[in-house]
């Protein structure tokens, strides 16, 4: 979905928002569901416009083959930013999008990143690139962003 201004990019935001908290509780145990219906809020978050910046983010996603499993491939992301002296890791997944789906929903759910605010929290501002807090600013500005009252 490409975002052209601010207006076009409150919408989705809250949406994938509201997705990623589905996917948190349900992996919490506090909400019920088939790992089909699961696996296809990864998908989607996955195919959303926030996993092009993931990498912005310092989040990574590996794969292997796991010896145990018979040599099936396992995907998994991991989260490293400047200054860290190591680094979160997700969950492992069957395939590629569930991986890069579960670190957009962790990406939602950043302390670090304001989403509502446009902007990386003060104590925070040195662990991501220029490029995107450039890119969080010009998406959530708060006269146009989340929360924001649309005018007319």
């Amino acid at each position: 979905m490409p975002v052209a201004t601010n207006e076009s990019a409150a919408p989705w935001i809250a949406i994938l928002t509201v997705s990623a908290d589905l996917l948190s509780q349900h992996d919490q145990g506090e909400v019920e569901g088939g790992q089909r219906e699961f696996h296809e809020l990864r998908v989607r978050l996955a195919a959303s416009p926030l996993a092009a910046r993931l990498s912005d983010a310092g989040y990574e996603i590996h794969h292997r083959a796991d010896d145990e499993a018979g040599g099936t491939i396992v995907f998994w992301w991991t989260l490293l930013r400047r200054g860290w002296s190591s680094c979160e890791v997700g969950d492992d997944f069957v395939t590629r999008e569930e991986a890069v789906g579960d670190a957009v929903r962790a990406m939602l759910h950043d302390s670090d990143i304001g989403w509502r605010e446009g902007r990386i929290v003060e104590a925070a501002e040195g662990q991501f690139t220029a490029a995107f807090k450039d890119w969080l600013s010009s998406v959530t500005a708060p006269r146009s962003g989340l929360g924001a009252v649309p005018a007319g």
